[in-house]
């Protein structure tokens, strides 16, 4: 298997993301991935760090991945040789809410990055029902973080606790972003 960054993307809190890229964690490890390492991308609310914090298997960063105005850099210049020194077979990378104020910005570096180790980019966006959450995606898939991952290795994850696919505004658009 090529080296692969996974990443888990949404907007907002409370809308999956951690628990996404739990079920990440979990399907790696169970793969029997050699090096598994996992970003927490808000130290100081480290979800899946915490819960994994015992697993040998696991190699954990705590890098904060949401800077804003010209700290925003900072995050993907901190990620980059980290990356690089810990040399993971996979990583899951489990943004804050309000990441794409930064990632989206610097999606190109970051791609750039992933070529460069060769790390193959997989990406899911989690959802809410609101129109804001909806357009959040839909300007990643147009010109941020999305729109640098493949087409083929990109997904919208929502929550069906919060009712059915049909309940969620991406679902009834006919736009092919």
């Amino acid at each position: 298997m090529k080296k692969t960054m996974f990443i888990s993307h949404g907007d907002k809190g409370g809308v999956g993301k951690s628990m996404t890229a739990a079920v990440m964690v979990e399907r790696l490890l169970l793969s029997g991935v050699e090096r598994l390492a996992l970003v927490e991308g808000d130290p100081r609310n480290p979800d899946i760090g915490r819960r994994y914090k015992e697993v040998e298997e696991l190699r954990p960063a705590f890098l904060p991945l949401n800077r804003l105005g010209a700290e925003a850099a900072t995050a993907v210049t901190d990620l980059a040789p980290w990356i690089e020194t810990e040399d993971p077979d996979a990583l899951v990378v489990n943004l804050p809410s309000g990441a794409g104020e930064t990632l989206d910005q610097l999606s190109g570096i970051l791609r750039g990055v992933c070529d460069g180790l060769g790390f193959r980019m997989v990406a899911t966006y989690s959802l809410g029902m609101t129109d804001a959450l909806t357009d959040g995606m839909v300007l990643s898939l147009k010109e941020g973080l999305l729109s640098h991952v493949d087409p083929e290795k990109r997904a919208a994850v929502y929550p069906l606790f919060s009712g059915p696919k049909s309940s969620f505004l991406w679902s009834r658009s006919k736009d092919e972003a």
